[in-house]
């Protein structure tokens, strides 16, 4: 799966979780800047395990990962 897709995903699911518009939500945007708090987090852990069979948490995954959907669909995608 290519990263983009995986972009278009997590941007979905970040509309659905924050309550957000979809076209709110870039791929650069700053998840801190979209109100993401530790609850949505783990929410968000869960969609991708279940979703693409990733387990973030024990991933080689690094802080810089989580700023936008961009650098977690790459950790993602890294990942599969």
């Amino acid at each position: 799966m290519e990263s983009s897709d995986i972009q278009i995903k997590i941007i979905q699911q970040l509309a659905v979780l924050l309550d957000k518009d979809t076209a709110s939500i870039t791929p650069d945007t700053l998840l801190v800047s979209l109100g993401m708090d530790s609850m949505r987090l783990v929410e968000l852990f869960i969609f991708v395990e279940k979703e693409f069979g990733v387990e973030l948490i024990s991933s080689d995954m690094q802080p810089d990962d989580l700023k936008s959907p961009a650098a977690l669909a790459a950790s993602i995608a890294r990942n599969l």
